[in-house]
């Protein structure tokens, strides 16, 4: 309706226009509807800003399943985001623009960043870290260099309202192999640690008392609906969303076995239907991940096993 219409264009207007306005926008009155019409507005018009139509990380399109990185106000693709869980949320806290009710301010922290924002920061002499540069970086590599520390401290002393931004570079040690957190974690769930594969940081594990819903479907947990932990994400998540398809070793971790993880960081394999061709290239994938290949049986009888 052109009502409708005029509420968007405002909110965009707000939000996209820069200056003072940019992180203080009063959603309620902008939008002037219900809280599922503000919660579009608000991704509309944060997918608007200069560089958030493409993942930050990769240059992928994003706007049909968005996440955001809070600590530093930046857009990203459903992949990445996967990839910034095991960094630990010190360094990157990562939420779903579709899944997630963010709080107001994160909102904020979103509305100050954004991809270009960042981009130019880290471009800047004092820094100059070029995409080019950027990209070509392990991703762990990227969150630990100096200016992305900077850039998340000063966006920080932005939203706590400081009259002086940081401007030192410091430095930024990797996660080592040594970690305690690592070895204290992987003993926990009852796994040997190696000096060998233990080289990246234990997830940080939603706590229970602030999950009521599934962090991926948002079904109510209940008696009948048990909380789980994914071991390489951490998000508190149902049975349906973390099905034994999806589980796997963890050797990064010290886990041998296979162990629960969510669909969102290891999407379960196709089932099958018989009577339908068998991919030669996905037998030695299933070999792998330790999934058997199609039954000896459905060979027997001349019929073939197909993926969908």
């Amino acid at each position: 309706t052109g009502a409708a219409a005029e509420r968007r264009a405002m909110t965009v207007e707000a939000v996209g226009g820069g200056g003072g306005g940019r992180g203080e926008l009063d959603w309620h009155v902008a939008a002037g509807g219900g809280e599922a019409e503000v919660g579009a507005l608000r991704v509309e018009a944060l997918l608007l800003l200069p560089g958030n139509s493409l993942c930050y990380d990769c240059d992928e399109p994003c706007t049909e399943d968005p996440w955001v990185s809070l600590n530093h106000g930046t857009v990203i693709c459903l992949h990445c985001a996967g990839r910034h869980r095991s960094l630990g949320v010190h360094i990157s806290f990562v939420r779903s623009l579709k899944l997630d009710a963010l709080k107001k301010t994160e909102w904020q922290a979103l509305q100050r960043g954004g991809n270009d924002r960042f981009r130019f920061f880290l471009e800047e002499p004092a820094q100059s870290v070029h995409r080019h540069v950027w990209l070509e970086l392990p991703m762990e590599a990227r969150y630990h260099t100096p200016a992305a520390d900077l850039y998340r401290r000063r966006l920080q002393a932005e939203l706590a309202g400081s009259a002086e931004l940081p401007t030192e570079l410091r430095r930024v040690d990797l996660p080592t192999a040594a970690s305690t957190s690592v070895a204290m974690r992987a003993a926990a769930m009852g796994a040997a640690v190696s000096e060998k594969s233990a080289v990246v940081a234990a997830p940080v594990w939603t706590a229970d008392e602030v999950a009521a819903r599934c962090e991926l479907c948002r079904i109510r947990f209940s008696i009948f609906v048990r909380r789980h932990h994914c071991r390489r994400c951490g998000r508190c998540v149902c049975k349906e969303c973390s099905p034994e398809g999806s589980w796997r070793p963890l050797p990064e971790l010290g886990i041998d076995d296979p162990c629960r993880q969510c669909k969102v960081c290891v999407p379960p394999l196709a089932r099958t239907i018989a009577g339908l061709p068998f991919p030669a290239a996905v037998a030695p994938a299933q070999a792998a991940r330790g999934t058997p290949a199609p039954a000896a049986a459905a060979e027997a009888d001349g019929e073939g096993v197909g993926w969908t």
